[in-house]
């Protein structure tokens, strides 16, 4: 298969950073795995569903020190013409 690796470093974040990453557009219901890993500092990794420019409706979030491991999520995506919206803050 083929997928899309995102990265933020968020060590060295300042007040009000954030990183995200929006996906190519999802035209059809489906379910969607990841892998993320949240680390030492912690920080806080948000999923939305967003329809155009918008960041969106919220639907995962973790926060803090998830421990030093990659872990498995994955989700349903109920709707069409939408994007998912990564974001590490």
């Amino acid at each position: 298969g083929s997928g899309y690796l995102m990265l933020a470093d968020m060590s060295k974040r300042v007040v009000n950073d954030f990183a995200r990453f929006r996906s190519p557009q999802i035209t059809s219901a489906q379910c969607m795995t990841f892998y993320y890993h949240i680390f030492g500092h912690g920080g806080t990794m948000n999923i939305y569903q967003a329809n155009g420019d918008n960041v969106g409706v919220p639907l995962w979030t973790r926060t803090g020190s998830q421990g030093d491991v990659w872990r498995f999520g994955r989700m349903s995506i109920d709707r069409a013409n939408n994007y998912i919206v990564f974001e590490g803050k």
